[in-house]
């Protein structure tokens, strides 16, 4: 009774001049999705004019994905049913002068549209600008603004319904020290205000790393994301859409270890902590306009949410083409109303819910023919 057809359908070009200076390029794809009544068809397609040499360069590009459309059967699509434009200027040099190897310089435009109903959605402006210098410090700015409301048509949550989001400006920076050598520093800030009073997000980011010569490799990596009254979905009773306005705290630790005993055998190990938390102070209801005005609701949705991974992998490659593989998984989810104050004590929390660990191993021997055919000849 629910089994379906699907089928998608896809053309791609690309063209460029002589010099492979210019170019243009594109895609079209249809989805169908049929079985016991009329098929559902969906379309996407993009189109980019570019240059692509020299010094300054620049794209062009549009992209239409409608509502119907889900090549999910055969492929991953994240989100259907918009259509946007995207125009990018490049100014990047190449060759080194004074105490600079290179620098990157990115502006842009993106104007973001839904396809169905055919509305407005987001105008961003945006840049990025990176130095590379010759001791290999890498530097950079990068910014964006929205410099009109923009009309967010997924965070209610609801078809047809959107929020009316505030302007915002955004700026932040980053510093890259020498990865050739033994010891090695990523940073970086970055914070979006809000016309609101208190209502920004500020982001941090610190990553050391260490190299112990050809065999050896340890990354840490730690970001935390503050976004003070920040404006969300909370709930929905009957037709009504409840907003609320809430402080958000996201912590991630990734630690990143990779031996290599030789060039047969090596071993690698990634942990990731995930944890974020959502403390409400007051809720508003949603207006058919997208305004939001204050209201009472019946009802908590904090939220505190843990995610706690480890996976372990060692391979052997015991002779061409031929190896063994053993993965070791590791995986705790947590997710509460009562949010932690200690980052250790809800760390300690994490450990003790209930958990799944996962061992596999995978035998890879590859057969040759012509091996195979001698040695048969030899013995027969």
């Amino acid at each position: 009774q629910n089994s379906y057809n699907a089928d998608v359908s896809a053309l791609l070009f690309s063209f460029a001049n002589k010099a492979n200076k210019y170019a243009l390029s594109g895609s079209a794809d249809v989805s169908q999705i049929y079985g016991g009544g009329p098929a559902n068809l969906g379309l996407r397609y993009f189109l980019q004019a570019a240059k692509t040499k020299g010094t300054y360069s620049f794209y062009f590009n549009t992209t239409s994905i409608s509502d119907k459309f889900n090549p999910n059967d055969l492929g991953y699509l994240d989100r259907n049913n918009l259509t946007y434009y995207n125009f990018s200027n490049n100014y990047n040099t190449y060759k080194p002068f004074w105490k600079i190897i290179s620098t990157y310089n990115h502006v842009g435009a993106g104007y973001n549209r839904v396809f169905n109903p055919d509305v407005f959605s987001s105008l961003t402006v945006y840049g990025s600008h990176r130095v590379t210098f010759t001791n290999f410090l890498t530097v950079g700015f990068y910014w964006d603004t929205q410099p009109v409301t923009s009309n967010d048509y997924l965070e209610p949550r609801t078809p047809g319904r959107f929020y009316v989001s505030p302007t915002s400006v955004m700026s932040g920076g980053f510093y890259s020290s020498d990865y050739r050598k033994k010891f090695a520093l990523d940073v970086e800030l970055s914070n979006r205000w809000y016309p609101d009073a208190g209502h920004k997000i500020l982001y941090t980011d610190i990553s050391p790393r260490f190299r112990g010569g050809d065999k050896l490799t340890l990354v840490f990596n730690s970001n935390i994301t503050l976004a003070t009254r920040n404006v969300g979905f909370a709930g929905r009773a009957a037709d009504s859409i409840y907003f609320g306005t809430r402080d958000i705290v996201t912590l991630v630790n990734t630690l990143n270890a990779a031996y290599i005993f030789n060039n047969k055998m090596s071993l690698k190990i990634d942990a990731r902590h995930y944890w974020s938390q959502a403390t409400y102070a007051s809720y508003s209801l949603l207006n058919s306009d997208g305004t939001l005005q204050a209201a009472k609701y019946n009802g908590s949705s904090n939220v505190d949410f843990n995610s706690f991974n480890i996976y372990t992998s060692y391979i052997w490659q015991f002779k061409p083409g031929s190896e063994i593989s053993v993965v070791y998984q590791n995986s705790i989810y947590t997710r509460g109303t009562s949010t932690a104050d200690n980052y250790f004590t809800n760390l300690n929390q994490t450990f003790n819910a209930p958990q799944s660990n996962s061992i596999s191993i995978k035998v890879i021997y590859y057969l040759d023919y012509l091996t195979l055919k001698n040695a048969v000849s030899r013995n027969g």
